[in-house]
């Protein structure tokens, strides 16, 4: 039932969406709380899940027709975070993410869905 575009970030949330849409009552609890077995405290997410998460957020907006100040919120944080991570100093260490978000952006715009090899 999981949309396989997203393949990796945002599909449950989509598929929240679209159990909404059907009638469905979709819950927040936050309360709630999730433990990933494996992930340590200093854990840094590579490259993968910028990339991901930016294709598969501008998919999700795309899929269920999102309002226009949503897009251009979503566009606006692209762009500042490209930015940033290419001019600051500070954000040097960004680069591999820097590159992430950009394929991720180009390939959403390109509609390559799924797992992207690397």
């Amino acid at each position: 039932m999981l949309d396989e575009r997203f393949f990796y970030y945002f599909e449950e949330t989509e598929w929240c969406l679209r159990a909404r849409k059907r009638g469905w009552l979709v819950l927040h609890v936050p309360q709630a709380r999730l433990w990933h077995k494996g992930v340590q405290l200093d854990y840094r997410p590579s490259p993968s899940v910028t990339y991901y998460a930016t294709r598969n957020r501008l998919l999700m907006l795309a899929k269920h027709r999102a309002p226009l100040m949503a897009w251009i919120a979503t566009w606006a944080q692209i762009l500042r975070t490209l930015a940033s991570w290419s001019i600051k100093p500070k954000w040097r260490s960004m680069l591999p993410h820097r590159d992430a978000m950009w394929k991720g952006t180009l390939d959403f715009l390109r509609q390559r869905w799924g797992y992207r090899s690397a």
